[in-house]
């Protein structure tokens, strides 16, 4: 992950700041047993309830 402005201090994800860091476990067939094919990261500031996305993944996010 090389973007160094999307997380720390006064960033897209605000480290100063108070976050919540919500991640999903995405197996290769949807189940709860398959093989790990992904983990997705959504970071949510205090002050907004509009979830904050790595850019790899930020253009899948629909709200």
């Amino acid at each position: 992950m090389g973007n160094k402005t999307f997380y720390g201090k006064a960033m897209v994800v605000d480290t100063s700041a108070k976050f919540t860091v919500i991640a999903q476990f995405i197996t290769s067939d949807g189940t709860s047993t398959g093989s790990l094919a992904e983990i997705l990261r959504l970071y949510i500031p205090s002050n907004n309830s509009r979830p904050k996305l790595p850019p790899s993944t930020s253009q899948a996010y629909t709200s």
